[in-house]
């Protein structure tokens, strides 16, 4: 797979998906997200939660919303959702793809946000499942850290994207004509 992601990655394949994932990204926030977090007292929802959220603090959440905000979690939230960390993480795993061919990364990096995706769909599944349930104890634990590995990953291979592009550019920066070190 990471093969197959490494020789059809394409600037315009790239460009597309940072462009998709970032408008349903906006609409997430200003719509749904928005409504949800209004519906639950001000609380945040469990996929703004970063670094995961306790027992309490996921029954708190789920006693603070009515059927009809989670219906709404449920069955407009997350189908928007599902959709959206296959979107990033296909622009994630491009990403690095192109910045392998001019910088040096090993292969597997790849994955990373691959992994950041499976999270999300992990994370995606137990609420689902939770805001149809009274919220157990076990569950809302794996659901948590759901959150928190999805943020981890997400995290890492953003900062490496940047990284990566700010070392690109320093390499074409001080390597161009007329660059400080051209004449060196």
């Amino acid at each position: 797979m990471l093969r197959w992601i490494e020789a059809t990655a394409t600037v315009r394949r790239v460009t597309l998906l940072f462009i998709l994932a970032g408008v349903l990204y906006a609409v997430m926030m200003s719509v749904t997200i928005t409504r949800l977090q209004r519906a639950a007292g001000g609380l945040e929802i469990f996929d703004m939660r970063p670094l995961g959220y306790t027992v309490k603090e996921g029954r708190e959440l789920l006693s603070a919303m009515s059927s009809g905000a989670k219906d709404f979690y449920r069955y407009v939230q997350i189908p928007l959702d599902f959709v959206y960390p296959s979107l990033l993480g296909l622009f994630g795993a491009g990403t690095l793809a192109l910045l392998r061919r001019r910088v040096r990364l090993p292969l597997w990096l790849l994955a990373l946000p691959l992994l950041a995706a499976l999270f999300d769909y992990l994370e995606n599944i137990f609420v689902f499942i939770l805001l149809g349930s009274n919220g157990p104890a076990m569950l809302l634990r794996i659901a948590s850290l759901c959150s928190v590995l999805k943020s981890t990953f997400t995290t890492v291979f953003l900062t490496l994207i940047l990284v990566s592009g700010v070392t690109l550019f320093l390499k074409w920066a001080f390597r161009r004509p007329g660059g400080r070190h051209a004449n060196t």
